[in-house]
């Protein structure tokens, strides 16, 4: 029996094998996994499969077999909820053989999910399997099935087979997906291409301008040459804005100051803020001269590449705007390109930064350093950038996110060259490196003024975002920089945990307080009230001890200089020092004393 049963599973195994392979569409993917499931393994009567979901940390359903499919596609499970959600935090599979265990696991359902389960099947399933589906030793999914006999039960052999179905329904998975992206990347062309469709049919009198636009992309030209080329063509200046209102480039005509540039510049920045991108009209003076303004959208909605700038004493025509619609799905394709370079690129630098910060130093890190051009003897300096948001649209905060990040990405490669760049959800880390150590000096200080006036810059374009920046240490040699990212985490994590107004901090300004990291809150606490705690009150006797007490201290104990500061008489202040030192019984000459009670006062302040 044994034996048949291993034959007839490795049966199972190539129809499931074939099916998976008979579709490159997910849901024909996701469905396809489910039934020949239920199809191989006698015991099973209906099941579900559900995929990860990370924007909303919920494993979703996305296939039914046996259930009312309306219903139970609403449900969506926390990692650990029930049983499907306990496989997926363990990654290995589990079985549930009686409907008391299921009934019991299942109480773990929040009060929604359980209903929406209930109303979904006929009864409680005598026994339950639960299989995770992992993709590189990550979850990205469960298979779960039921038996709804009494006198069937799932078996060991059952177990293993949901087992390698569940690994060919991963790599199954992964080439849907990889299938999906590209769709829905040639869908986006194919939109393109039937915008370029549209123009030609419109636009019968500009095909020369249509076929030298396309020269200019099929040699590889830049957004500067095809910008510089409409600039001749049609004798009108034009600005290419990206999304976060950075000029990308622009071409005036030669008459034309640096200054009514600017200015014309400046019509298109505001007029931008205040219509979203969207498509405008403008008539404005400047100079004394008057000028039309025509602002076109890159790209498609919702996610915007930026914006074309057009300024000319002239209203054009109708045949130049569409001529001008025609170079904007232009720059649209030359853009997409270059953001698919810079993906590329970021993944692969990203993928060597991630491995880099986890200190896996190998031979093959050390050659992808050299392919990067990246001298393993270098110093190197790590910073971590935090983006907190508060957005009622997950999908609005996600664009906002990419938008700043891919300028501060932009803005390093013009500004800070040698810097790698890796994205992890909210978070961005930047390696920094220079070459020799005497120069570690002025790179901080660049470096210092690159974040400060982009922190800026980012804050002033999308106000609901915070940035948090920590800066760890400079570095020698490729092994040590995993410690500069611990140096940054640990800044990054000192700016939320007390909330400072400094955004931006090096692991170097934190001094004492590095030592205090890893002391829990109520210590701290416990220290400072035994220390200072007699001077902690409401009453303004107190307060003015405490004042006295920080700035006799701040002032290196000089009595002239502090009963200056507080504009008191040296024998008021006297006065206060003696009460001080009865009511925290101690002495302020005492060396270990007076170290004891800066300590307090500085944790104090710092609390406060």
């Amino acid at each position: 029996m044994k034996e048949n049963l291993s034959y007839r599973q490795l049966k199972s195994l190539i129809y499931v094998s074939n099916v998976l392979n008979s579709s490159l569409d997910l849901e024909t993917i996701l469905d396809s996994i489910l039934q020949t499931t239920i199809s191989v393994i006698d015991a099973a009567d209906g099941g579900v499969l559900f995929l990860y979901d990370p924007d909303q940390d919920a494993l979703v359903a996305k296939s039914t077999t046996g259930f009312d499919s309306m219903i139970l596609n609403q449900l969506n499970l926390k990692p650990g909820e029930s049983m499907t959600g306990q496989t997926f935090v363990k990654k290995e599979c589990q079985i549930f053989q009686s409907m008391r265990e299921v009934h019991t696991t299942t109480r773990s359902l929040t009060p929604r999910n359980l209903d929406i389960m209930e109303r979904s099947i006929p009864r409680y399933p005598f026994s339950t399997l639960c299989a995770p589906i992992l993709l590189k030793n990550e979850g990205i999914g469960v298979i779960t099935i039921d038996s709804f006999q009494e006198d069937k039960e799932f078996s060991t052999e059952d177990v293993e087979l949901l087992k390698a179905i569940s690994h060919q329904a991963a790599i199954a998975i992964e080439k849907g997906n990889f299938y999906h992206e590209k769709s829905l990347a040639l869908d986006q062309f194919k939109e393109l291409n039937r915008q370029i469709s549209n123009h030609n049919e419109m636009l019968s009198q500009s095909v020369r301008l249509h076929r030298d636009l396309a020269d200019l992309v099929l040699k590889g030209k830049n957004l500067q040459d095809i910008i510089d080329y409409l600039h001749g063509a049609m004798g009108v200046n034009l600005s290419l804005f990206d999304r976060s209102q950075e000029e990308l480039a622009s071409c005036c005509e030669n008459g034309l100051s640096s200054d009514v540039m600017e200015a014309l510049n400046d019509h298109a920045v505001r007029s931008m803020s205040a219509n979203h991108l969207n498509r405008q009209t403008l008539l404005f003076q400047t100079d004394g001269d008057e000028y039309h303004m025509l602002l076109l959208p890159i790209g498609l909605m919702p996610d915007l590449f930026g914006v074309l700038a057009v300024f000319s004493k002239e209203p054009l025509n109708e045949i130049n705007t569409a001529a001008m619609e025609h170079a904007c799905t232009v720059l649209s394709l030359e853009i997409l390109k270059e953001e698919a370079i810079f993906d590329t690129q970021q993944k692969m630098k990203g993928d060597f930064l991630d491995q880099l910060l986890k200190g896996n130093m190998s031979d093959a890190l050390l050659h992808h350093a050299k392919q990067l051009d990246i001298h393993p003897e270098q110093s190197f300096m790590v910073a971590s950038l935090h983006f907190e948001q508060a957005f009622s649209s997950a999908e609005e905060g996600l664009l906002e996110r990419r938008r700043m990040i891919h300028t501060f990405y932009r803005k390093c490669q013009l500004e800070l060259q040698d810097s790698l760049i890796l994205l992890k959800h909210d978070q961005m880390v930047i390696l920094f490196s220079c070459k020799s150590e005497n120069q570690r000096s002025g790179e901080t200080e660049r470096i210092d003024a690159f974040l400060h006036k982009q922190a800026a810059a980012a804050k002033k374009n999308s106000p609901s975002f915070d940035i948090h920046i920590g800066i760890g240490r400079w570095k020698k040699g490729l092994q040590e920089v995993h410690k500069s990212s611990k140096d940054a985490n640990q800044v990054l994590y000192f700016i939320k945990q007390h909330g400072l107004n400094s955004k931006i901090l090096h692991y170097s300004e934190l001094g004492m307080y590095r030592l205090l990291m890893q002391t829990p809150a109520d210590d701290i606490e416990g220290f400072i009230m035994d220390q200072i705690g007699s001077l902690l009150d409401d009453s303004k006797k107190k307060n003015d001890l405490l004042e006295t007490l920080t700035c006799y201290i701040n002032h290196n104990r000089n009595v002239k200089e502090t009963a200056d500061v507080l504009h008191i008489h040296p024998n008021t202040l006297h006065y206060r020092l003696n009460r001080i030192e009865e009511l925290l019984d101690c002495r302020l000459d005492m060396p270990d004393q007076l170290l004891n009670i800066q300590m307090a006062l500085k944790l104090y302040g710092l609390e406060n």
